[in-house]
């Protein structure tokens, strides 16, 4: 199943805009190794300014691709694209395999196999639990949705039953590795930890003493958000009034879809149980689910989330439910009886085939490649190559975007529209004046003004490459660059890119 897992996650191609700054985190990793890692921004080439968001300052699932391919020469993007992807996709099922051993012990192989198929074959938006574990396993968030936050539960669910030095190691180990994946594991760990236990111990002195005993090997991740809370409280606070799915329903929708989906979703949120043997699964099913609704999920703690917890993405609150896992209790019920049931799998598949026959966000499946675009990948390919290392540039969004992934960089003037997160150290008119290069670039106003106002931005910004959205009939564009000292170097249909 492992081995599946691994091919499967390199077949898919879903190429993803947040590989900007992950893969760039490697990148500069890589190309600067004596410099301090994450220490400030590497996107801009901005002399003093910050790196993007504080909390990224806990990640070190970047800086091991960057030491990877700093050690083997290896391009940062092919090490996550390829390398880490395929070998975080074999421990996918692993990772399910030990809490299925827990949770269900005499059909554990056969929920292992469904959980894998789910994540596999059941398509939903962008943000739905199957998007991470396959389509862009390569990204830390998706490790630790898909490998880690599995494993979490399944090291609570040990010590509570019997605790000892070692599985408290693990449980603590386990959560240091989480937020090494991703900083929303700051909060969602430690939840994820204690919601495990708090299901698993009985009610009495010594189960009391056994969940507080627990709830400290998360420690060192409180530690960690607590020392970061004064940086991120300024952003969190400022994005919570305006959370884009600001509601329980509105994040049910964004990340679960609709139709089919999201029923199965609510009805396994409410009843697994119900399909659950007696015992740890029951529990776990009853114990897990009620935590998250009287916590993250409860809609009368939403800003209180969002501003404490979330920040800006508060759709990550999805989490802290064990969606996968109650899904798959509710399929192994038919074969609890025999897991060599024809019928029972029958049931099961047909299931998953109502599941996914309806896929809002379809994933091509192709012959190993990088997970990119592949026309605007290499036009940013072509415009580092042509403008120095350390250049300022300036591209079409979709060309913007993939500037920042390879060694040897140039800086674009923005990725993502991410300057947002700088407006206290960058003046608000720089900002929307480095915007308004990136739309013109991509086709914008040809006006006479309009090409003044981008000739000048050449100078202001120093600029000494440029990609353009080829236009027809604008000879002023053509003008403007060389009088500016730019010759064009490369062009086709779509795009021509211009050097100073």
């Amino acid at each position: 199943i492992a081995l599946i897992a691994a091919v499967w996650a390199l077949l898919l191609l879903k190429p993803d805009l947040d590989d900007a700054l992950y893969v760039n985190f490697a990148v500069a990793a890589a190309d600067s190794p004596a410099s301090p890692l994450l220490a400030g921004d590497t996107l801009y080439g901005i002399a003093g300014l910050p790196i993007a968001f504080p909390a990224y300052r806990v990640h070190s699932y970047e800086i091991w691709n960057g030491a990877l391919s700093y050690l083997t020469g290896i391009p940062a993007i092919v090490c996550f694209h390829w390398i880490s992807a395929a070998v975080v996709a074999a421990l996918v099922p692993l990772a399910y395999a030990r809490l299925f051993r827990l949770l269900l012990p005499g059909q554990w192989l056969a929920a292992t196999a469904l959980s894998v198929l789910l994540l596999a074959a059941v398509g939903g938006t962008h943000e739905w639990n199957a998007s991470f574990a396959f389509a862009r396993i390569w990204q830390g968030k998706s490790v630790f949705v898909a490998a880690v936050l599995p494993l979490v539960y399944a090291y609570a669910i040990e010590f509570a039953v019997a605790p000892s030095p070692r599985r408290w190691l693990m449980l603590g180990a386990s959560q240091v590795a989480a937020i090494g994946c991703t900083s929303t594991a700051l909060w969602t760990a430690p939840f994820a930890a204690v919601a495990a236990l708090a299901s698993t111990v009985r009610p009495t002195a010594r189960g009391v003493a056994v969940l507080g005993a627990g709830a400290l090997a998360s420690g060192y991740v409180l530690a960690a958000a607590a020392v970061l809370k004064p940086a991120m409280s300024a952003t969190s606070a400022a994005s919570a009034p305006a959370v884009a799915e600001g509601t329980l329903g509105g994040v049910l929708s964004g990340v679960f879809g609709g139709g089919a989906l999201r029923l199965f979703v609510l009805g396994a949120v409410v009843a697994a149980w119900a399909f659950s043997p007696r015992g740890p699964a029951t529990r776990f099913a009853v114990g897990v689910p009620l935590a998250a609704l009287l916590g993250p999920w409860n809609p009368w703690a939403e800003r209180w989330v969002a501003a404490n917890l979330t920040g800006w993405p508060y759709w990550r609150i999805a989490w802290a439910m064990p969606v996968p896992i109650l899904m798959t209790l509710v399929l192994a019920a038919p074969l609890r009886r025999n897991v060599l049931s024809v019928r029972g799998w029958l049931a099961c598949l047909a299931v998953v085939a109502v599941l996914a026959a309806k896929r809002p966000v379809p994933v091509p499946v192709r012959w190993p490649a990088l997970k990119v675009p592949r026309k605007a990948y290499a036009w940013a390919a072509t415009l580092t190559r042509r403008a120095p290392p350390g250049a300022h540039v300036v591209a079409p969004g979709e060309v913007a975007n993939w500037l920042t992934t390879f060694h040897g960089r140039v800086y674009p003037l923005d990725v993502r529209s991410s300057l947002y997160l700088a407006a206290g150290f960058i003046a608000p008119e720089e900002i929307r004046t480095r915007r308004w290069m990136i739309r013109f670039a991509s086709g914008g106003d040809p006006s006479a003004g309009a090409v003044r106002r981008f000739r000048g931005g050449l100078d202001r910004f120093d600029v000494r490459g440029v990609c353009l959205r080829r236009r027809r009939g604008t000879p002023e564009v053509e003008t403007a660059l060389r009088d500016a000292g730019f010759r064009r170097t490369d062009r086709d249909a779509r795009y021509e890119v211009w050097t100073r």
